[in-house]
């Protein structure tokens, strides 16, 4: 089994440990961006021939696998992954919940359901007629990229909204409110305790905004401002060249 990442290194690790049979390998890629709630996606040629680089590549290394000689590269990708661990780990506990809660459909959506029948993670729900979506999204914008009516948009100024209720002051403020009036809750403010409490008070804000953004998004005058006030209104979108939906929907496969 091939491994075409350089964080590939600990998968195949942890393959060698459990004794699973593998032809050893590892390279990086480069491949395409698709992430449309922050930039607008690649135009056709761009892309095509990224990914045609990119085929190149995977067909060598494959060569060498399947003759069964080993092959290891990607050192750049892993160094770059160890050195910015801690603001991957920043991402998974922040960074990947804030983006699950800036995306919503505008006026354009009819309904249809493509995206909540499509999304790999399951982390879009209906609400009402309209698509709500959960922690659970991680943001692989394949509603977005993959909507017909180009109706799923990420709102940046919901961000500033989120960023500024997540915000150290605000933060502050509701655990001084918190220590104040629980007796004996000073003496347990320690780091961990300060961390537990700050992760939990993210939570709960972050699900109370969306809720009530996702309410007001309902207002035909509302949801216009909100569409015409996010970047991703204007931005193209992005699909892998020869790639349409029916091939990577749950359902064919």
């Amino acid at each position: 089994m091939p491994f075409i990442n350089g964080m590939s290194y600990i998968t195949k690790k942890l393959l060698t440990v459990r004794q699973q049979p593998i032809m050893t390998g590892v390279i990086g890629v480069d491949m395409p961006s698709n992430w449309t709630a922050l930039h607008w996606g690649l135009s056709h040629s761009n892309s095509t021939a990224i990914i045609a680089r990119a085929k190149t590549k995977v067909s060598g290394f494959m060569e060498v696998i399947l003759s069964e000689r080993r092959y290891y590269g990607g050192f750049f990708a892993l160094f770059l992954g160890i050195l910015l661990l801690q603001i991957s780990m920043g991402y998974i506990l922040f960074g990947r919940i804030i983006f699950a809660k800036l995306f919503f459909s505008s006026n354009s959506c009819n309904g249809c359901g493509i995206c909540v029948k499509n999304c790999p993670a399951q982390a879009i729900k209906m609400f009402g007629e309209k698509p709500y979506w959960t922690y659970r999204c991680e943001s692989c914008m394949r509603c977005m990229n993959f909507c017909p009516n180009r109706s799923v948009e990420a709102s940046h100024s919901l961000a500033v909204i989120l960023y500024y209720i997540t915000a150290i002051p605000v933060w502050q403020y509701v655990l001084n409110r918190v220590t104040d009036s629980i007796p004996g809750m000073a003496k347990f403010n320690n780091d961990v305790t300060t961390f537990v409490l700050q992760y939990i008070y993210f939570l709960i804000s972050i699900f109370l905004t969306y809720l009530v953004f996702s309410i007001l998004n309902r207002v035909p005058i509302i949801s216009r401002i909100f569409a015409l006030t996010t970047l991703t209104h204007y931005y193209r979108r992005y699909h892998e060249p020869d790639t349409k939906l029916v091939d990577i929907s749950p359902k064919s496969r």
